[in-house]
């Protein structure tokens, strides 16, 4: 896998977060500062100017006038950015720490309760388990078992049958347990391991696949929020169902000679680091795009 030092060649040496969570070898045994480029860093200075806006009464910030928020931030200064996400929560990214550190005083717009703050992903985290026998044991008494370990939710990840010709059908299928789970904790990073009675259970680090379209094959969105056209993955001609496709491959991402669900494919390598870095670092992945793209 292409890795994420190769988006920029100039590279700096930095004490930060990074330093707990990976590290080079010299050759002779003796571990050496890795070398962050230059939009990671970034990416670490940003790590504490990111806020995420809501409002306490679970409502869409958004439906709050947008004259009346621009008021209420504005008397800390211009801030870099402000988004409205889809899930009802609204994205400001400071100029600063001390800007980031005022406007988390901003505890109402009106009459409505409001809440800025750091991304609540600031203080949990996931992390990959594997143990086969784990499916048939009951979730509810594990999960309070776990609770002093930090462990607040436990999920099955589960397949559907492959169906290449109906493709539809197969995630409609039953679905099937595996051995892996997915377990969040609410503290900032996982422990090594889990311990389940006398089993101690190692964790991997968590990283969520790209979100890739099945409708328009793009990433970053699900088909059933896609308007655009229905495009082949293999050919990235108009879907042309039903019988599988015969045409010669060519992705709808890099326009290169593979399928676009292909995970060789540089898009989806692109796509895969940023979410690396986002969810290593805790920091929403629309901020990281937006940093990795400007280089």
């Amino acid at each position: 896998m292409e890795n994420i030092y190769s988006k920029n060649d100039e590279r700096s040496t930095v004490s930060s977060p990074w330093m707990s969570l990976c590290s080079l070898d010299s050759g002779d045994g003796n571990p050496q500062s890795p070398k962050i480029p230059d939009w990671v860093i970034k990416v670490l200075q940003q790590s504490k100017r990111t806020l995420v806006a809501t409002r306490t009464d679970k409502k869409s910030i958004s439906q709050l006038c947008p004259l009346f928020l621009e008021k209420a931030i504005k008397q800390f200064g211009e801030v870099n950015d402000i988004v409205r996400r889809k899930d009802g929560t609204m994205l400001i990214e400071a100029k600063d720490n001390t800007q980031a550190e005022k406007l988390q005083s901003i505890n109402a717009i009106g009459d409505c309760e409001i809440k800025i703050s750091l991304s609540t992903a600031q203080n949990t985290c996931k992390a990959i388990v594997y143990d086969s026998d784990m499916i048939h044991w009951d979730k509810e008494k594990l999960l309070e078992s776990l609770a002093d370990q930090g462990v607040t939710e436990i999920h099955n990840v589960k397949t559907s049958p492959r169906n290449n010709i109906h493709p539809n059908r197969s995630r409609n299928a039953e679905r099937t347990s595996t051995p892996t789970f997915i377990v969040t904790f609410n503290r900032p990073t996982p422990p090594q391991h889990l311990k389940v009675g006398w089993l101690t259970i190692p964790t991997k680090e968590y990283v969520p696949e790209p979100i890739r379209c099945f409708q328009c094959q793009r990433y970053g969105h699900f088909r059933t929020s896609c308007k655009s056209t229905a495009i082949c993955s293999r050919c990235s001609e108009p879907e042309h169902r039903p019988g599988p496709c015969k045409q010669d491959y060519k992705c709808i991402n890099c326009e290169g000679s593979h399928s676009a669900a292909w995970k060789g494919c540089p898009v989806y390598k692109e796509e895969l680091e940023i979410r690396k870095i986002g969810h290593r670092f805790k920091i929403p992945l629309l901020a990281v795009k937006k940093i990795y793209k400007s280089y």
